[in-house]
């Protein structure tokens, strides 16, 4: 059975309903990707890929099922999911099962559409507080469902988000292990194959290549490499080969049933490694080994991160940076909150973390130790296992 297919609906609803009622919030209508696919196992083709806001939209009520409003073309898709309501919208393209007797088609999709209907799904009372995605509404958006509901009853949810994705289901976990392995693995192989000569373009496609070899089940493949004194990722891979004595960087996150993985290496062509490169990557792999040893349940993440901050900058004078970590899970993008920082909060058993130690400079070039781990009830269990050393070739 695919791994995507063993997914329960239930659980999802009751954590979101039960962090619904400890808000006071009486429904949540949703538009992010990752959003609606947490909340109803529904991954819109749509909403991922042209990111148009409105066109698929999830519905979350206080009690009962949650929903999907989408156009038929995607109704089938979102049927197959499981137990959520789906309420399909007709749409401008022609789909013999829907179409037959109709005599007008909409030129371009109306937006709203979905808005009007996912409030006659949601049936709210008068005062009943909605949550919405504060940051990532249009206005034009918040301004309809402020008119609707009232501006006063309109709530930002994301923070029920967060606290909801934060804590993996073992289902999530499951899927997350297998995103791990394969990402580890591909790692593991691409790191002896690198070499003087070789482009970014070359190294990309052969990460892609090795990832899609080594599972069935990838829904996505993201890199961000930065070769030599090229710090800056780039979405176009560029053709400037690698020339003896760069220090590389290669992230890359395989991403199964739409949960993602995390994980970063360095590696130096050319033989040899001047010695001021050397104390910086040592001291970067010194502070993910005091990390390991820090993080565990109960652990405050402000703790974890002060630490890390002292110790580098007493190795790496002027040495400064926002995070060392992020949590990751559902959605094509490798990060989501929470993160090791001084955000307050604290590591708690079942969220998974990836663990990172970057450094970038246009003289001594990139570096990156990053790996995931799960946080278990005593301490916690790595889930990606590649040597850890700076590979030289």
């Amino acid at each position: 059975m695919p791994i995507w297919e063993k997914r329960n609906q239930l659980p999802f609803q009751e954590k979101l309903q039960r962090e619904m009622a400890r808000v006071g919030l009486d429904a949540m209508l949703l538009i992010l990707p990752e959003n609606i696919y947490y909340s109803t196992g529904y991954a819109s083709n749509f909403a991922y890929i042209t990111g148009e806001v409105g066109r698929t939209v999830a519905v979350v009520p206080a009690e009962g099922k949650c929903g999907v409003v989408c156009g038929e073309f995607e109704k089938l898709a979102a049927e197959s999911c499981g137990d959520i309501e789906v309420n399909a919208y007709p749409m401008w393209m022609y789909i013999e099962d829907y179409c037959r007797g109709r005599e007008k088609m909409d030129i371009v999709p109306d937006l709203n559409k979905t808005f009007r209907i996912a409030m006659e799904m949601l049936n709210l009372r008068p005062g009943a507080k909605l949550g919405i995605e504060y940051a990532a509404m249009p206005h034009t958006k918040f301004e309809y469902l402020a008119e609707v509901v009232g501006r006063e009853n309109l709530v930002d949810c994301m923070p029920v988000m967060v606290e909801c994705r934060k804590i993996k289901t073992p289902w999530e976990i499951e899927v997350m292990r297998e995103a791990a392995r394969v990402d580890d693995t591909v790692m593991r192989k691409i790191m002896p194959m690198i070499d003087v000569g070789m482009t970014e373009c070359e190294v990309a496609n052969l990460f892609h290549r090795l990832a899609y070899e080594e599972s069935k089940e990838l829904t996505n493949v993201v890199q961000v490499h930065t070769l030599g004194a090229d710090f800056s990722p780039v979405m176009i891979f560029r053709h400037k080969p690698l020339q003896p004595g760069d220090i590389c960087r290669l992230d890359g996150s395989t991403n199964v049933a739409c949960y993602s993985s995390d994980i970063a290496r360095t590696f130096a062509v050319g033989g040899s490694v001047l010695p001021e490169r050397q104390h910086i990557f040592d001291t970067l792999l010194r502070a993910q080994d005091k990390a390991f040893s820090m993080i565990g349940p109960g652990v405050p993440f402000a703790d974890v991160f002060n630490e890390m901050q002292k110790f580098i900058s007493s190795e790496i004078p002027g040495f400064i940076r926002g995070h060392y970590g992020h949590s990751l899970g559902c959605g094509r993008d490798a990060e989501e909150l929470p993160r090791i920082s001084t955000m307050p909060g604290c590591f708690e058993p079942n969220m998974i973390f990836c663990v990172e130690f970057p450094y970038y400079s246009s003289r001594n070039h990139n570096y990156n130790i990053e790996d995931e781990i799960l946080i278990t009830e005593n301490g916690i269990e790595q889930l990606t296992f590649t040597n850890r050393s700076l590979f030289v070739k």
